[in-house]
């Protein structure tokens, strides 16, 4: 019997709460995904890997393809080219070179990132060129960050 597809989707309601500054943190964009299919976006590099600096690597915590405008993306699909060191025609993987500021809903524990946490709706409010790779939030910011959330909401059972 064939499933309703409809089942699957999921809506997502805009929280009215708002992002508080501790919610910006500096991530490191990894690999970005090129769509295959037409559309706007697919000239552009436009869907980002995040990670955290989890001593020498680094550890991804989510992806996005939020926060810029089609100038921006275009900027960065430029930027990244020349930090490119794989390409199998879906997936370009660069040089974690790019420090970016994301805000994000809330950080969650997560079984698929090797982190062990994901941001949760995270989108880019600004490149940060004024930061090195080093200077990124570590694996141990951002676990500090987890805890200290649920000072403000509780935990669920």
């Amino acid at each position: 019997m064939a499933k309703d597809l409809r089942t699957h989707v999921r809506a997502r309601r805009p929280r009215q709460a708002m992002v508080q500054a501790e919610g910006r943190r500096d991530r490191r964009l990894r690999d970005h995904r090129r769509r295959s299919w037409l559309g706007r976006r697919s000239r552009w590099l436009s869907n980002y890997h995040l990670a955290v600096r989890d001593g020498d690597a680094f550890a991804d915590v989510g992806k996005t393809f939020k926060g810029f405008t089609d100038a921006q993306f275009v900027e960065m699909t430029g930027r990244l080219w020349a930090l490119a060191v794989g390409d199998d025609g879906y997936t370009v993987r660069v040089r974690p070179e790019v420090v970016v500021e994301v805000a994000y809903n809330e950080i969650q524990k997560s079984p698929t990132y090797r982190s062990g946490m994901a941001l949760r709706f995270a989108r880019i409010t600004r490149i940060r060129d004024d930061k090195s790779p080093g200077q990124a939030t570590t694996l141990e910011e951002l676990r500090a960050l987890y805890e200290r959330q649920f000072a403000t909401k509780g935990r669920a059972v």
